[in-house]
């Protein structure tokens, strides 16, 4: 048996079909896709339930074809040439034919084909019609049916377009009118079904739906006209000089403009220019019925902002054939308007179309727009101490071996946002970006960080691998996690702070090797990303240890003494969360979203009438003001008694992300007149109910 070498395959179901066949040339021809695509098989049955199956294959580049009928075990080939036919006798059934073509070169391609032969006629007919305009879709329905034949009836000595089932028959009528269409449904059987249907066509001349909805943000949108955005002067939407005709027009409940009789026609902005200088597209929607070419032309005036001053600028984009009887949404990069070589004082736009005087185009939402970010994304403010920063101008980075991996499905390009730098990423599917060189160790970090900008995602997903301890990709104990994040805020930065414990996946993070976007839509999403860094929302060192002698000390909380007795780190009325935490060996005190917490030492109050000084550190990520506030229960050393004092420090703006010392004056505390009953510290800060504060080493002391 000859061998051959397989280069693609590809089954497609066939049902097979008879008539009375008068001709050796009486055939009906299936071109059938494969990957390779050259392959064309045509086939005659026998109508007398014979099951003769004549094949003739054909293409392009090929030598000879051999068949294998699928109907019998270990079967020879049957060679035949090109253009030759070759007749097999099948009982009734289903079988597998397989063709394998040869060209002169030796390379082959393969393909099989599914063969029902059957002889049960078909029955229950059902045409399926779709009409859009003079467009016609049908899709025809029967039981047992091998074969559709479709007759539009709108040609003499029509020839039938032959459908298989599952599929539909697409035809565009050059006239408006009534036409009969007549389905026949074949078998392997004599006997066929037909029926006919009766439709009417007509051109539409003018929108039924509205223009797509715009989905720019407004604040990157210039908008001449258009329901989405609030529109900027236009002084005239038909100058003197035009050669149309022009009407303001409301279609399924849309404002539309409307122009007839188009030659061309000019839109002015004179009394309000456009600056366009730092937007990157023009777009509209327009629907016509017969336009065949549409032109659109930019006029800068240049900086004179006077026409004819000698430094006009202008270019004139054509559209060819556009689609007619559908709104079509052009979206022109200002680039492409190559002779417009200066945008800040755009004061005329121009239509025109052909057929000249004749064309009518209805045109809505016209507007300007920026496709990527006008504004720097927020500057981070985490402490560069607790950071490991991947991207950011506000940190230095660590070494990332690539920004797009060989195997990623993406455009992507290093770019400059009002002056600030941020990576790119257009027709994203995924991205890899690889620290194969310098993994990051990620252990003591608390969230994953970064800015996303998208006008056109709806989703992004941000996957992190960690390789393991071998640090070898696949090498067993690789870990990885993704996130998805729905982006319900397109065209503005949207800054994403991740606890790292929302990475179930991700048990370990000492080797951290890559980071993964991904986006939907898939292959059709632009974002732009700045700041990322992962950063640790705790002290990653302890604070500072107190150098006050022990004896001139009344400590509350510090490792460096010996604490006084306190009743409780956080009381029942208290509005915050409290954890006893420890932070690089040492023992600290956390609370979390702190609006007020109270600290008591009722059961033995602190006589601080010798000190000098209150003193503690304190570390957070995220206040801006942190107070203080010490009560004395007074004489009677009763809450409320009557003699009660207090006073509150309050410390505004402090160090974010690294230990703060408070050495405060006791003085300071001028309403705390009396000291020798303190059952009370509280701590309160802004943000209130978000904060989150560390406290350690809180003592009082004499100098």
């Amino acid at each position: 048996m000859q061998a051959y070498k397989l280069l693609s395959l590809l089954t497609v179901p066939f049902l097979i079909f008879c008539w009375s066949c008068t001709t050796d040339d009486d055939f009906t021809a299936v071109n059938l896709p494969t990957e390779a695509g050259d392959i064309q098989l045509n086939f005659r049955v026998s109508d007398d339930d014979s099951g003769d199956v004549t094949v003739v294959a054909t293409g392009a580049g090929f030598q000879l074809f051999s068949f294998f009928f699928g109907d019998v075990e270990d079967e020879e080939p049957t060679v035949i040439l090109p253009g030759r036919d070759v007749t097999h006798t099948y009982p009734e059934g289903t079988f597998t034919m397989k063709v394998i073509g040869q060209s002169a070169g030796g390379s082959t391609q393969e393909m099989t084909q599914e063969i029902v032969v059957s002889f049960t006629p078909p029955a229950n007919l059902v045409t399926n019609i779709a009409i859009d305009n003079r467009d016609v879709t049908v899709t025809p329905e029967a039981d047992n049916a091998a074969v559709f034949e479709i007759f539009f009836g709108d040609v003499d000595n029509e020839e039938p377009t032959v459908v298989m089932p599952g599929s539909s028959a697409d035809h565009t009528y050059a006239e408006d009118g009534q036409y009969v269409i007549r389905t026949v449904a074949r078998s392997a059987s004599v006997n066929t079904l037909e029926r006919k249907d009766t439709i009417q066509v007509e051109l539409l001349t003018e929108p039924e739906t509205a223009a797509p909805t715009p989905t720019q943000a407004d604040a990157s949108v210039i908008s001449m006209f258009s329901d989405a955005y609030t529109d900027v002067a236009v002084d005239t939407w038909r100058t003197v000089w035009s050669d149309a005709d022009f009407e303001d027009v409301v279609l399924a409940g849309s404002a539309v403009k409307k122009y007839s009789n188009l030659n061309f026609v000019g839109i002015e902005t004179t009394s309000t220019p456009i600056d366009a200088s730092a937007m990157t597209h023009f777009s509209l929607d327009v629907w016509t019925a017969n336009i065949t070419e549409f032109r659109i032309k930019l006029v800068d005036f240049g900086a004179d902002g006077v026409f004819g001053g000698g430094d006009d600028v202008e270019h004139e984009i054509s559209i060819t054939d556009p689609v007619q009887t559908s709104w079509v949404s052009l979206d022109i990069p200002l680039s492409d308007f190559t002779g417009l070589t200066t945008r800040s004082s755009i004061q005329q736009l121009i239509f025109s179309g052909d057929p000249s005087g004749s064309g009518v185009v209805f045109i809505d939402n016209i507007y300007f727009y920026a496709e990527g970010p006008q504004t720097t994304a927020p500057v981070p403010t985490q402490n560069p101490d607790v950071v490991v920063s991947m991207f950011s101008n506000a940190y230095t980075d660590v070494t990332v071996d690539t920004w797009l991996t060989v195997w990623s499905v993406s455009d992507f390009e290093d770019v400059v946002v009002a002056g600030d730098d941020v990576k790119k990423y257009d027709n994203l599917n995924f991205a890899g970006i690889e620290t194969i060189s310098s993994p990051i160790d990620a252990s003591d970090m608390t969230h994953f960080s970064v800015d996303i900008w998208s006008a056109s995602s709806t989703t992004f997903r941000i996957k992190l691998v960690d390789f393991g301890a071998d640090a070898v990709f696949g090498g067993g104990d690789d870990v990885e996690h993704e996130i998805s994040v729905e982006n319900n805020n397109p065209a503005t930065w949207v800054s994403l702070d991740i606890p790292l414990s929302d990475f179930t996946g991700l048990v370990t993070r000492a080797s951290i090797q890559q980071l993964i976007f991904s986006s939907d839509p898939a292959g059709a999403s632009t974002l732009f990303i700045d700041n990322i860094y992962f950063y640790s929302d705790q002290p990653l060192t302890q604070a500072p240890v107190p150098s006050q002698a022990p004896a001139s000390v009344i400590s509350m909380f510090s490792e460096a003494y010996t604490d006084v007795t306190v009743d409780t780190w956080r009381t029942v009325w208290s509005e915050s969360d409290f954890e006893d935490v420890t932070v690089a060996g040492g023992a600290v005190k956390k609370y979390s979203n702190l609006n007020f917490v109270g600290i008591e030492t009722t059961s033995a109050p602190i006589d601080a009438s010798a000190m000098t000084h209150f003193s503690l550190d304190f570390w957070t990520p995220n206040s801006t003001e942190l107070r203080v506030k010490l009560v004395d229960f007074g004489a009677d050393g009763i809450f409320g008694g009557g003699d009660d004092v207090e006073h509150e420090i309050a410390i505004t703006a402090p160090a974010q992300g690294e230990w703060v010392s408070l050495d405060i004056p006791l003085s300071d505390f001028t309403g705390l007149v009396t000291r020798a009953s303190i059952q009370q510290l509280i701590f309160s800060s802004d943000p209130s109910g978000t904060s989150t504060v560390f406290v350690d080493n809180i003592y009082f002391y004499s100098n």
